[in-house]
Order: C-alpha cells, then structure tokens, then sequence
C-alpha cells in the first residue's frame, strides 16, 4: 500500500511538471498573437488588431486591411516583433496572399472585364535575418493573356478599352502599338479614371519591357 501511494505521488508530480512544459509552446504563440498590433502606418490606427496572421518560418507576418473571397486590397503586411511595415498597398488594386516554403508571396492580380491573372509577385523573405522583398513579372502568364485578348474581346470604342487592347499589342510586340498607347493619353483626352488606368498601364509596360 505504501509502494502504491508513493506511486501515484510520483506520477502526479511528473503530470505537473510535463503539462506546462508541453503547453508552453502554444501559450507563448497565443501570446505573440495577442501582442501583435498595428504599428505606426499610413492606412490604420496604430494599436489595431490585424486580420490575418501568417506563419513564416520562425516569423509571424500580420495583415490588416480589406479581405473578400480570399481577394486583398487596401492593406498593410508587417512584422509582428519588430513592428516594421513591409508592405503598405492602395485601395486600387487587388491581390492574393499565401505562403510558400519559408516566404509570404504578395500577387498582384490584371483585372479587366471579369478576367483577371497574376501579373506580377512580391516575394518577401528572411535571408540569414536579412529582410528581402522581390518582385517579378509572372512572364507567362502575361504572354499567355496578351495572346487570347483579341479573340476574347469584341470591337470596342470606349476609351478605357482602346488603351488595354493597344496595352496589350504592345506586350505582344505589334508594329507601332507601343508608341500608339504612349500618344492615346493625348488622342483620346483621357481624364479622372481614365488616366489613372492610363497610368497604372504604363508603369507595367515599364516594367515589362524593362
């Protein structure tokens, strides 16, 4: 009888010792996503709550910012221990966001009509605790779109129009489609929306033919 109650005081005293060291991981994580706030920013209130956390390596990103049917706009990506904003994005553009290996991926969606793709990624990544953030063009992807366009897209005259398709002839390469978009701002007086589109358009064809 004495051996069994020594038994049972043994095997309490292991319970409270192993129970908190197993719980501890997962209350410091819990405590790390309570502690994770907005820092100072040009989108939120300082001290905000962030939408979504996401686990990259030994790193938490967080996001605050606009989320629907898994489409991002209008939002910030930043660090949750060093406070330090990496990515801060308008209202005007929409994204998708995921992780991938030990990288958070932001994908820049082209939207025109109900059609839309990736048109370019901004991969942000520690490497060796040095903070990287690259973007690419998504090549084929674009290739692929500026090739179907014509056969997708039917006589149109507005001006919104005009200028993606002769966007889209110059990605393809099309004899003087290139110089034809640089002059419509002017051709066609483009104004308000239009221009912005015009001018949206023409940082991408930048950086396509960069």
């Amino acid at each position: 009888m004495k051996r069994n109650s020594t038994m049972i005081v043994i095997a309490i005293l292991l319970a409270a010792f192993i129970i908190p060291t197993s719980c501890q991981p997962k209350q410091e994580k819990q405590k790390a996503e309570n502690e994770c706030t907005c820092p100072q920013n040009d989108l939120f209130a300082e001290g905000e709550k962030p939408d979504t956390i996401f686990q990259v390596g030994d790193k938490q990103f967080a996001l605050r910012g606009h989320i629907e049917n898994d489409v991002y706009s209008e939002f910030i990506v930043f660090d949750c221990e060093t406070k330090t904003v990496l990515a801060t994005k308008g209202a005007t553009k929409e994204w998708t966001v995921y992780t991938e290996d030990d990288k958070l991926v932001l994908g820049e969606y082209f939207k025109f009509g109900e059609d839309k793709f990736v048109w370019a990624t901004e991969t942000i990544k520690f490497d060796d605790k040095q903070l990287s953030i690259v973007r690419d063009i998504n090549e084929d992807e674009i290739a692929q779109f500026a090739t179907e366009f014509d056969k997708n897209t039917p006589n149109i005259t507005d001006s919104d129009a005009i200028i993606t398709q002769l966007f889209w002839a110059a990605i393809r390469g099309e004899n003087s489609a290139k110089e034809k978009f640089y002059n419509a701002k002017k051709d066609l007086g483009l104004d308000g929306s239009s221009s912005e589109l015009f001018d949206d358009l023409s940082k991408k064809l930048e950086e396509f033919f960069d």
